[in-house]
C-alpha cells in the first residue's frame, strides 16, 4: 500500500546529474584507445620531425598536437623501433636526437 513516493525536483535533478556522469565516464574509456591509432600514424609524425636536431615531449607536443603522456609514449616506441636514440635527460624529460645526428 505505502510504496514509494514521488522524489522532489531536487532529488531527480541529482539522479540525471550521475546518469550523465556515468554515461561520460563510459565514453572517455572508449575514446582512451587513441594511443593504439598513433601507432598506424608513427611514420607520419616522424616525417613532420625530420628537421628537427633534438626531440623532447614538449617539441613533439608542440609539433604534432599530441598530449605530453602520448608524446613520451612515442618516443619511446621510436626508440625501440631504432628510429631515435636517447641522447641525455631523466624519467621526466627524456632527451631524443636521431641516430644519424647522435
Amino acid at each position: 500500500m505505502g510504496g514509494s513516493k514521488k522524489l522532489r525536483l531536487s532529488q531527480l535533478e541529482k539522479r540525471q546529474k550521475e546518469e550523465s556522469k556515468k554515461e561520460k565516464a563510459e565514453r572517455l574509456k572508449s575514446e582512451k584507445k587513441v594511443g593504439e591509432i598513433l601507432r598506424d600514424e608513427d611514420d607520419k609524425i616522424l616525417e613532420k620531425l625530420k628537421n628537427v636536431k633534438i626531440l623532447t615531449p614538449y617539441v613533439v607536443f608542440s609539433q604534432t598536437g599530441l598530449k605530453m603522456g602520448e608524446a613520451k609514449r612515442l618516443l619511446k616506441r621510436l626508440e625501440e623501433r631504432g628510429l631515435v636514440k636517447r641522447v641525455a635527460g631523466n624519467s621526466s624529460v627524456p632527451i631524443y636526437a636521431f641516430p644519424q645526428a647522435a
